[in-house]
């Protein structure tokens, strides 16, 4: 699925119960993520998903730019407007010590990573993450 994956299987896999448990045995979401997800939508729309986008957009500008300029490989086109910032490089994981202990939280993967900035980040917090992450 992703450029350092090995050909093979999908990674993931999913099929029906037999019997009565594959009918009705749904997956539902726990009240309380139901309820921070009601809350959640009210602000964006009273927000404005226009205004939370023009706050996050320089926070993704200036992640693409640099961490392209440090020799990070990237997975989101540069001119995506998506809330996600991907980059491709092998053994990702081995950044998790140093973010654990700046108490910086993004998600690395065997062969990726993914910075995800939202409206309560600023240009400091992109700076750390910079930071820490350091050069490829």
């Amino acid at each position: 699925m992703y450029p350092l994956d090995p050909p093979g299987n999908p990674q993931y896999s999913s099929s029906r119960k037999a019997g009565i448990e594959g009918i009705f045995n749904g997956s539902f979401p726990p009240r309380m993520i139901e309820a921070a997800a009601n809350v959640s939508l009210q602000m964006i729309l009273e927000t404005g998903v226009e205004v939370l986008q023009s706050q996050r957009q320089p926070l993704i500008d200036a992640l693409q730019t640099t961490l392209r300029e440090r020799g990070f490989r990237p997975y989101t086109p540069s001119d995506s407007k998506s809330p996600i910032v991907s980059f491709i490089r092998k053994n990702s994981e081995s950044f998790n010590e140093r973010l654990a202990q700046a108490n910086i939280s993004i998600s690395t993967y065997s062969d990726r990573f993914r910075i995800s900035p939202s409206f309560y980040n600023d240009m400091n917090d992109i700076d750390r993450v910079i930071e820490v992450l350091g050069k490829a």
